[in-house]
């Protein structure tokens, strides 16, 4: 540059308009331009100041009288926007508010992927396997193909129950594969899988759920070992004396423990033109008349000339009539769970049946037509099988002695000994215990699932929740000290 300056020829390049005559030569006396275009007479060169105006902050009272001044200028930092005051009163005074919501910056925004719907199943109805495949040691394809093979043989186990239970076929089926899964090895897992097959083949099809025949191989491994344990105990009169309920006990959770004065009841007043039970209306063409119900009584002390049960189990099944809630079946099974007394009930005279409640009692019209006995006759064959001393077992026994109008003190109730979690006078189903303690769905009739409940199948479950309660649960009395001896 400072070359083409020296030279002649370029000087015509740049004419005098004196424009750089304010600024010092920075070459001063070593300049050797016969017509320099910088000044000479300012003195040395020195870098100019660089001053930029800047504002100092201001409050938002004075805000606005100086922002036409410093308009001009560059402010030090941008003033935070303040929001107009309030209309309403509430507002004493206005402060700084946020930038909007939309335009804070919040992060990187993660761009969305489609995704696949997750599937439970197969176009063929199988399962799908929803496992690590780096936690594998067996390809999931061929894990997957044996899940499809297992699933095919419990639909066909299942058949009888498959239109009541449509996934127990598939839950079955992941739960036997991973069965296998867990006991072979990478070698051994495609042939422990047909064999598990095989086994599956060789069952009886199952017609209700609680069909010995229905779960995984060691779901029904557990359950036979559990029953065979269950049934090795002997119920005797001994081991179940500390469980027997006291009387303040039952009376506290609605026994009848005296018998009542009077000897008859009456069980509907007379002129009413129709009995109101579960909103279905009996209305007979007749005016009803006073239905007497048999008094209540306690089983007769035993005697030595007659045997009679130690322990026995029992329930009973219940249907609305005209006469109230009247006992329709009743069964009995002995401290080994064979059964020993199963009856359907006739009705009284003059007692008509409104609504046999077969969902739950799983009594029918067809019963109770072939039923012969009526209930003074059960209550005598009762004392023949039953006394004074003999321990009770059942669950909400209470309502079972109600309707079968009987008086006993011996009871082992299952809805004491195992207490609800909110207390009395709430109770705890029969099923739901079963289900809990003894891995057995109960109260689900056979592949029909309008028939109801068996009293049979209860007994026997009581039965066995009152086993367990004593192998797993019970802790038996301390032995009495031994007092000082005399010697």
């Amino acid at each position: 540059m400072m070359e083409k300056l020296n030279s002649g020829s370029h000087l015509s390049m740049f004419p005098s308009l004196g424009s750089f005559h304010h600024v010092p030569c920075p070459q001063t006396r070593s300049c050797t331009r016969s017509t320099c275009i910088f000044s000479h007479n300012l003195g040395p060169y020195s870098n100019p100041p660089l001053e930029i105006p800047v504002a100092p902050p201001s409050t938002s009272t004075t805000q606005a009288q100086s922002q036409s001044q410093t308009s001009s200028l560059v402010p030090a930092k941008r003033p935070i926007p303040v929001s107009p005051p309030s209309k309403s009163p509430s507002a004493s005074s206005s402060r700084p508010q946020e930038p909007p919501r939309k335009f804070q910056k919040v992060g990187l925004q993660s761009r969305a992927f489609p995704v696949a719907p997750a599937t439970s199943s197969t176009d063929n109805g199988a399962p799908v396997l929803r496992v690590n495949p780096g936690s594998s040691y067996v390809a999931i394809p061929l894990r997957q193909t044996m899940v499809k093979k297992l699933y095919e043989h419990f639909v066909t186990l299942y058949e009888p129950i498959h239109k009541s239970n449509p996934t127990l076929a598939s839950e079955h089926a992941l739960k036997q594969e991973d069965e296998v899964y867990k006991k072979s090895t990478q070698a051994t897992y495609r042939v422990a899988v047909i064999q598990c097959i095989a086994s599956v083949k060789r069952r009886e099809k199952p017609t209700f759920i609680s069909h010995p025949s229905v779960g995984t191989e060691d779901e029904i491994k557990a359950r036979a070992e559990a029953k065979k344990s269950l049934e090795s105990l002997q119920l005797m009169k001994s081991l179940l004396e500390p469980l027997i309920h006291s009387k303040d006990c039952l009376s506290n959770w609605g026994y009848i423990v005296d018998i009542p004065p009077g000897g008859w009841r009456q069980g509907t007043q007379p002129g009413r033109q129709g009995v109101q039970v579960r909103r279905r209306e009996f209305t007979p063409a007749a005016r009803v008349q006073p239905i007497l119900m048999a008094a209540f009584m306690g089983l007769i002390p035993p005697d030595a000339s007659k045997t009679t049960l130690d322990v026995a189990a029992m329930d009973c099944e219940m249907v609305y009539t005209t006469g109230g809630m009247r006992v329709a079946r009743v069964s009995i099974v002995d401290g080994s769970g064979q059964e020993v007394f199963d009856e359907f009930i006739r009705m009284d005279d003059g007692v008509h049946v409104i609504d046999h409640n077969t969902r739950f009692s799983g009594v029918t019209q067809e019963n109770l037509s072939k039923a012969a006995l009526p209930l003074a006759s059960v209550r005598e064959a009762l004392n023949s099988l039953l006394s004074s001393e003999t321990i009770l077992l059942g669950h909400a026994l209470d309502n079972d002695l109600k309707t079968m109008r009987m008086i006993h003190h011996r009871c082992i109730d299952t809805a004491i000994l195992f207490p609800h979690r909110a207390g009395p006078p709430y109770r705890r189903s029969l099923r739901d215990l079963a289900k809990e303690k003894l891995n057995k769905i109960i109260q689900v009739g056979t592949a029909d699932v309008s028939v109801g409940h068996s009293s049979l199948e209860d007994a026997v479950a009581t039965l066995d929740l009152v086993r367990w309660h004593i192998l797993n649960e019970w802790k038996p009395p301390p032995p009495p000290a031994a007092g000082p001896s005399n010697s």
